[in-house]
């Protein structure tokens, strides 16, 4: 069967009659799918059927799940649904198994998609490993460039990271410690040894902040990093070692001293200081507290409406932006605060960026479960095959840190199932799964026992973690990378994870890569998770089966054409014990027990003595 879903008293299968693949709860539009409700016979579950309920125009339609037969234990009810009956192109629906069971009606809720026909996401990503940089904080290479205004910092070894007293305090953002787009490609054989085939880069066109997400210039790679043909000459040189290369796109807002808003008439065009500004539309004036609408009541960053005509031609037009720099040598894009942009520009961009580059890939930025996300009242539609291929997956993140810090999967178990059962097949083999990133606290840091909260930005400049806790952390690092590169969906390593560095929130989460005081042992754990990833087929588009969640014990298969591998996490105080010798993966031995605290990638699939 292609997909089951467990109830309290049955247990649902949909099976695909055109697919051999396993497509979980998401269908192409115009699928034949044959549902089979599986029950105990003593239970004389009475008439059940299936109503679908279109999330986005609220219309319905009822399956009738008809008798099929019996074995000496159990009852079968079948229903075939034609997808093209149920909408008149693709949706989410919001389902409902009813039946009645002794007299009383039971009704247990899923979610099906129907995703457009011919949905498909690239192939070249799958199986493989991305590389997060913040590009100031990477690698220098070079002589330091001036740039009045702001402060050039050289010392990348005991370094000060500017930073407001308080949380959440006014910050300039004008501290530069001059990585650059040389520095990375002086490192690309580097990137390239953790097995890594994709780097993403956070903003690197021209901006007044260290994180360039205050966008001046769309066109222009940002002098401290380089120039536009220096971009060029490091897509060309990754290409030729198997890494390609993803744009961090801020398209919601810009920079209020770009020379599109131009607060401070620097360029004299600008939309703030002229109303016959070509960019004046792009903006809504007459708007809060600083006249004119910006990101999260943020003056630097004031708002752009992405649904004007001439902006979208700018950003997206023959000559825009998105094709602009593929055409360049990048090869997708990451979408910043993809929520705050609307469908109909989301959809757009695609169509742009798939002209362009066909094998492009789009990532947006979505902190929820993105088959279901609501943003400003509307339901979005990421995932039905016009706008997303992969989204930051964020909900793994939280469910892998559960089960690390309170020792049981059962949380991250669940998770891992339901965006199985939800997302379509193409979308969750290449969702972006990570530890850390640039808006989160070092994964290091994240798994001590006691996060300080209570500590301003001034105490947490000098609060480092003791031997003792970075060693506990870095053995709950390891079990974290090992189920980061093994579940559905490609890892994404943030740059100096790898180490591990330390560092609070942001900006102490942004610190220099020490290059030449690295940890030899977490680096070399990830290039053995990268080597296995690349050399077992199970990890480009193989199915995602648990094993066991019971307790402190959590495995799974993951099954490729040619390879079965199972993935065990023992969080437990005692040995696991496994049925037979398996061959350890990461070990490269043969192995019979999983230690307390630990895990394993085995070959073939794993049997338990003692659970």
């Amino acid at each position: 069967m292609n997909y089951k879903k467990k109830f309290e008293n049955a247990i649902l299968f949909a099976e695909n009659r055109k697919s051999s693949k396993e497509t979980f709860g998401a269908f192409e539009y115009g699928d034949i799918v044959e549902y089979t409700l599986k029950c105990d016979r003593s239970y004389a579950i009475c008439n059940p059927k299936i109503l679908f309920t279109n999330a986005h125009t609220e219309n319905k339609f009822e399956l009738m799940l008809n008798f099929s037969n019996l074995s000496k234990s159990e009852e079968y009810f079948k229903g075939v649904l034609n997808t093209k009956e149920l909408c008149s192109e693709n949706g989410l629906f919001f389902c409902k198994l009813i039946y009645f069971l002794k007299d009383k009606e039971i009704k247990e809720a899923f979610q099906l998609i129907i995703y457009e026909k011919g949905f498909k996401t690239p192939n070249w990503i799958k199986g493989g490993v991305v590389y997060q940089i913040f590009p100031d904080r990477f690698y220098h290479f070079g002589e330091f460039p001036v740039r009045e205004g702001s402060v050039i910092r050289k010392d990348w070894n005991n370094p000060h990271i500017q930073h407001s007293a308080e949380k959440g305090g006014f910050v300039l953002n004008n501290e530069f410690f001059c990585g650059n787009l040389k520095g990375i490609e002086a490192k690309l054989d580097y990137i390239a040894s953790l097995g890594v085939n994709a780097i993403y880069l956070c903003p690197v066109f021209e901006s007044n902040s260290n994180h360039r997400y205050d966008t001046s210039n769309y066109l222009k790679i940002d002098a401290l990093l380089g120039t536009n043909d220096d971009f060029v000459q490091l897509c060309k040189i990754a290409n030729s070692k198997g890494i390609r290369i993803i744009l961090d796109g801020v398209f919601n807002h810009t920079g209020d001293d770009s020379i599109y808003f131009d607060r401070r008439n620097k360029y004299q065009n600008g939309a703030f200081n002229n109303e016959n500004s070509p960019y004046r539309s792009w903006y809504n004036f007459n708007y809060g507290e600083y006249g004119y609408e910006c990101w999260w009541n943020i003056p630097i960053l004031p708002r752009v409406n992405s649904d004007v005509k001439s902006y979208r031609d700018f950003v997206l037009g023959e000559n825009g932006v998105v094709p602009y720099w593929l055409r360049k040598g990048g090869t997708g894009w990451r979408l910043d605060v993809a929520d705050e942009l609307s469908d109909g520009f989301i959809e757009k961009l695609r169509d742009s960026a798939k002209k362009e580059a066909p094998d492009c890939i789009i990532i947006g930025e979505v902190w929820e479960d993105a088959s279901n996300k609501i943003s400003y009242g509307q339901l979005k539609k990421y995932l039905l095959g016009k706008e997303l291929d992969s989204v930051m997956n964020y909900p793994f993140r939280a469910g892998i840190i559960d089960c690390l810090k309170n020792r049981s999967p059962k949380n991250l178990c669940k998770t891992v199932e339901n965006i199985c059962e939800t997302y379509p097949r193409c979308v969750r083999d290449v969702l972006l799964n990570f530890l850390g990133t640039h808006d989160t606290a070092r994964i290091l840091n994240v798994l001590t026992p006691e996060y300080p909260n209570f500590m301003t930005n001034n105490e947490l400049e000098s609060a480092y973690l003791s031997d003792t806790e970075k060693e506990k952390s870095e053995v709950l690092m390891k079990i974290g990378f090992t189920l980061l590169f093994t579940l559905p969906g490609i890892p994404c390593i943030f740059y100096g994870d790898e180490i591990p560095m330390e560092g609070w929130d942001d900006p102490f989460n942004r610190k220099p890569f020490p290059w030449g005081r690295e940890n030899s042992k977490m680096t070399e754990y990830i290039r053995i998770l990268g080597k296995i990833r690349k050399e077992s087929d199970a990890f480009y588009d193989g199915e995602y089966n648990t094993l066991l969640c019971n307790g402190n014990v959590y495995s799974f298969c993951r099954q490729g054409e040619k390879d079965s591998v199972s993935v065990v996490v023992n969080m437990g105080n005692d040995m696991l014990i496994l049925n037979k010798p398996y061959f350890s993966l990461i070990q490269n031995k043969k192995v019979s027990a999983v230690s307390p605290i630990s895990c394993d990638i085995l070959s073939g699939k794993a049997y338990f003595y003692n659970i």
